[in-house]
């Protein structure tokens, strides 16, 4: 199939929560967030997308998505191809201005744009994607069954104030087999597992209109310049410039 009868683009706009069980496509995704954030889950892995970011979904790869509040976003479904230079697994990809004017030319009505015009889009596309690195977003999920108790709270309140001690006693797990098993299963030490996943509601309650204040509040912090100076380590930028 040639590349401009797939390359087809759907904008998608809500007001509310909105949440897609878990499927797949026999077809590559890209997805804009041009306001908002978007969580994608997998079976072994999450990832929030922010605002201004594009997410990377390949073909047959099985994935749920889960948005709260306003959230603006387009997806272009991309041929089979894609999956040979981009990465196998959902990615959070890095956009230049070259990247996102290309992506952003391309209309939801393909008879609005010439047959050529659109190839060489698609053509400058192609070459921008495969120099994308992908960027940070996400968490890979345990393996374990064991670990069940622990992502089934963390994925939803990364919050949760327990310490390592008092999960490996909740999963029935000495303190140094969880440590190990955990870098393990998922490549990250516990700690920075659970601090992806609390930069990535910090992402979602701050696109969602919460102060600084209020978000350093509701993730635990001593107070708003601790979170701003974790958030400025973590994005190199403050909570103020990365969504401006």
């Amino acid at each position: 199939m040639k590349n401009n009868q797939t390359f087809v683009k759907y904008r998608h706009d809500y007001q509310e929560k909105v949440e897609v069980p878990m499927h797949s496509h026999n077809h590559g995704q890209l997805i804009f967030v041009s306001k908002g954030t978007l969580r994608l889950t997998t079976p072994r892995g999450a990832w929030v997308v922010p605002q201004r970011k594009i997410v990377w979904i390949p073909p047959n790869q099985r994935h749920s998505i889960l948005c709260k509040g306003l959230l603006s976003s387009w997806k272009i479904v991309t041929p089979q191809s894609y999956r040979k230079f981009l990465p196998p697994g959902i990615s959070v990809l890095q956009t230049s201005d070259l990247l996102l004017a290309a992506l952003e030319s391309i209309p939801e009505n393909k008879k609005m744009i010439s047959p050529a015009k659109l190839r060489l889009l698609i053509e400058l596309i192609k070459e921008e994607l495969q120099s994308a690195k992908s960027e940070s977003f996400g968490v890979t999920l345990p393996k374990s069954s064991r670990f069940g108790p622990l992502t089934d709270v963390l994925l939803k309140n990364p919050e949760d104030p327990r310490t390592i001690d008092q999960w490996s006693k909740t999963v029935g797990m000495s303190r140094r087999t969880f440590t190990r098993s955990f870098i393990a299963e998922t490549g990250a030490s516990f700690a920075e597992w659970k601090k992806t996943l609390i930069f990535g509601k910090a992402l979602q309650l701050l696109s969602e209109g919460h102060s600084v204040d209020e978000t350093a509040d509701e993730l635990g912090y001593s107070g708003s310049s601790a979170f701003v100076a974790a958030f400025k380590k973590k994005f190199r930028t403050t909570p103020g410039q990365f969504f401006s």
